[in-house]
């Protein structure tokens, strides 16, 4: 064998090898407004800030939480009051995910 033919078996080679990690890693972003949970083999690892990560596609797992303050509105119920007054009470309540 000559040398051309060693260089193209390595280029082909290398070439493999890259199609390989290709397949079977994967790019998750994280965005600023969420967090990402990493489960290993179905288990918790870590928490994920926001950022670029790349992840192993065959045991790993990325399940994103928005952490934005978001809205609730409770639907209006009827009360009596102390004086036997009917009075319809409707609340709007805002929560947002501190730990994730």
């Amino acid at each position: 064998m000559t040398t051309e033919t060693y260089i193209l078996l390595i280029i082909l080679v290398l070439v493999l090898a890259l199609l390989v990690l290709l397949i079977i890693a994967r790019r998750v972003t994280v965005f600023e407004h969420e967090r990402g949970l990493l489960y290993r083999n179905g288990r918790y690892q870590r928490t994920l800030e926001p950022g670029l990560y790349w992840l192993n596609r065959v045991n790993q797992m990325v399940q994103k939480v928005d952490v934005r303050t978001r809205p609730v509105t409770i639907v209006g119920q009827e009360v009596l009051s102390a004086d036997n007054i009917s009075i319809k009470i409707s609340l709007a309540v805002t929560f947002r995910i501190a730990d994730t």
